[in-house]
């Protein structure tokens, strides 16, 4: 907690260091409010249909994404560390890697 101190006499304040409770609470607020807001908004989405696709039920080459990208065409892009992984809007999946295209390595 930020405390200042006043003198009547010089009208200068010295300030005096926060404790460590009053540099932690805005991130405790912060944590607070990202665990309400993904029991709030994420899990009725996931109710609703939101499906997670993973390397087990998708075309995904790895489960740990670096990038995703939408294009023009409705195409969803993933980047992951065993390479590029293509959804269409008809939910098909296509696989790209440095074996079998011209990508100069894995990484996504």
């Amino acid at each position: 907690m930020k405390t200042n101190h006043f003198s009547k006499t010089n009208h200068q304040a010295s300030k005096v260091p926060p404790s460590r409770w009053a540099r932690l609470w805005p991130r405790i607020l912060v944590v607070i409010a990202v665990a309400l807001i993904s029991l709030v908004i994420i899990k009725p989405l996931i109710r609703l249909g939101w499906t997670t696709y993973t390397t087990d039920n998708a075309g995904l080459l790895d489960d740990s994404v670096g990038n995703v990208i939408f294009d023009s065409k409705g195409q969803i892009w993933v980047g992951t560390d065993g390479g590029l992984s293509k959804f269409t809007p008809d939910g098909h999946w296509t696989t790209y890697t440095a074996s079998n295209s011209g990508l100069l390595n894995n990484k996504g």
